[in-house]
């Protein structure tokens, strides 16, 4: 990996440096299909998270290497189906409701 950065686990790695990045890629010292960029941000106010896990609004999966490497556009469907339970019946919904 490139820049700052620190292992998550299993080869998935948080942080780096983009401008290296921009130029290891054409050099074909790295490989664009080994990567993935995640963006976007979530806030809780004490103690808000703790509750919203009591009422089992999030789903937590413990294999974050092995999920990283699936497909993007099977990744949710695929997950909610490992749950085995009511929750996986998610994974048939259309990406559009309308289109239903």
């Amino acid at each position: 990996m490139i820049g700052s950065h620190f292992e998550i686990g299993g080869g998935i790695y948080y942080g780096g440096d983009f401008d290296k990045l921009k130029k290891l890629i054409p050099a074909a010292i790295i490989d664009p299909e080994k990567i993935r960029f995640f963006a976007g941000y979530s806030g809780w106010d004490a103690g808000q998270l703790d509750a919203e896990m009591r009422e089992e609004s999030w789903m937590v999966f413990e294999r974050p290497a092995e999920l990283l490497r699936k497909e993007p556009q099977q990744l949710w469907g695929e997950l909610l189906r490992s749950t085995n339970s009511e929750k996986a019946i998610w994974a048939n919904f259309p990406d559009n409701p309308n289109l239903n």
